[in-house]
């Protein structure tokens, strides 16, 4: 088991995208957007994709979140300091689009919405390609674009990881004793807590990412990115809706609880 991963989308959001035009008002741009509905769509079975992140930043995590990718879709994510896919000194070859895929095979794992998610060591370049390809595919849809520096602690996070559902659907009775229900979109949460987190990652990187993104910014919540059978099921795109403070409990070790709920796409 991998320690649990929390990332922003805030250096891909700051960067300038290129690539396959979009269509209509479902444009290249609603990738840097957080509300899923508001989706980027290519016709046809390819999209080419160049993100300038401005410099060179430190990058950990890809991830497109929300797509309409098939079992046999790809994706390739190759990373330069010049503006040339080809002579990318980072590459990581082809991926299956659905990340719960080990193989270019359906797993037949029902899923809600399609994540691909790339993790790897730090790497350090101005310029992301992003190449997906779903042969045979009349358009491709795309919510969400993730270029981030993940926090991933020392630690990882404590027993008593509770992942749930949250269904806010409504259901009166009538006189008769009779049920009217009212359905409402049901969604994801996750609570945990770190209790073992130094003061480098306390303050240089778990304040910073609190103070960046409070609960109006969405946050990408992986407990287990090893798990790959149940990898985006239990992958949380969200906000972080309480934000608890942190406890300094013995000499240079803090504790800190996280509550995230999921954004529906």
């Amino acid at each position: 088991m991998q320690n649990m991963i929390l990332a922003n989308a805030l250096l891909s959001d700051a960067g300038v995208i290129g690539g396959t035009g979009g269509t209509g008002d479902l444009s290249i741009a609603n990738l840097q957007k957080m509300d899923l509905k508001a989706i980027y769509r290519v016709l046809g079975d390819t999209v080419a994709l160049t993100v300038d992140l401005l410099s060179a930043k430190e990058i950990n995590l890809v991830a497109l979140i929300a797509h309409n990718c098939s079992a046999i879709a790809s994706v390739r994510v190759r990373a330069s300091n010049t503006n040339n896919p080809v002579t990318a000194p980072y590459d990581t070859g082809l991926l299956p689009a659905r990340s719960n895929q080990t193989t270019f095979v359906d797993s037949g794992y029902p899923l809600e919405r399609n994540m691909f998610l790339s993790f790897f060591s730090p790497q350090t370049y101005r310029y992301w390609f992003i190449d997906i390809v779903d042969t045979g595919a009349a358009y491709i849809d795309i919510g969400r674009l993730y270029i981030s520096k993940a926090f991933q602690p020392d630690t990882n996070m404590d027993y008593g990881l509770a992942e749930g559902v949250v269904d806010p659907s409504r259901v009166n009775r009538v006189a008769s004793g009779g049920k009217i229900p009212r359905e409402f979109v049901k969604y994801k949460t996750a609570e945990f807590a770190l209790g073992y987190l130094n003061e480098a990652d306390t303050f240089g990187k778990v304040f910073a990412l609190e103070l960046a993104c409070g609960r109006t910014k969405d946050v990408l919540f992986v407990p287990d990115p090893d798990a790959k059978e149940f990898l985006q099921i239990r992958s949380y795109y969200g906000t972080i809706e309480t934000i608890n403070p942190k406890v300094n409990y013995q000499f240079s070790l803090f504790n800190k609880a996280f509550r995230i709920e999921e954004i529906p796409a």
